[in-house]
């Protein structure tokens, strides 16, 4: 799904990837479902997400200041409280009351035997042996 195949109202949502703390942005219409919310994510950031099919996304629901996630000194494990794990919620249900200037979504991708995958070629032939 791409956002030129959405059609209602549209709703911005600042998203942070777990992992490294990129901060980047979606839009996505309101009658939108979670599946789709992924498929936009994925999208978003198609390098990062490589390796991974957008229902792998693993998505947390937050309402937190930019400047205090983007800090790598922050815990972001407090945050994880809300996982979004119906893929049939539709998006105006789940994101009401949404400030733009705080992150609503934190971006993880799920770890597996085959996670090497993840890291640069040479750091993975060293966690194979």
């Amino acid at each position: 799904m791409s956002n030129s195949a959405q059609t209602g109202t549209f709703i911005n949502l600042w998203c942070i990837v777990r992992e490294n703390r990129s901060i980047f942005k979606i839009t996505i219409a309101l009658g939108n479902d979670l599946d789709d919310l992924k498929k936009v994510i994925k999208e978003a950031k198609p390098n990062y997400f490589v390796n991974a099919d957008a229902d792998e996304l693993i998505l947390w629901r937050t309402n937190v200041a930019l400047n205090i996630l983007r800090n790598k000194k922050t815990a972001i494990e407090p945050y994880l409280n809300e996982k979004l794990e119906d893929p049939a919620d539709t998006v105006r249900n789940t994101f009401q009351n949404v400030v733009s200037d705080k992150i609503q979504v934190i971006v993880d991708v799920p770890v597996t035997g085959e996670s090497y995958h993840f890291f640069p070629s040479s750091l993975a032939r060293h966690i194979r042996q």
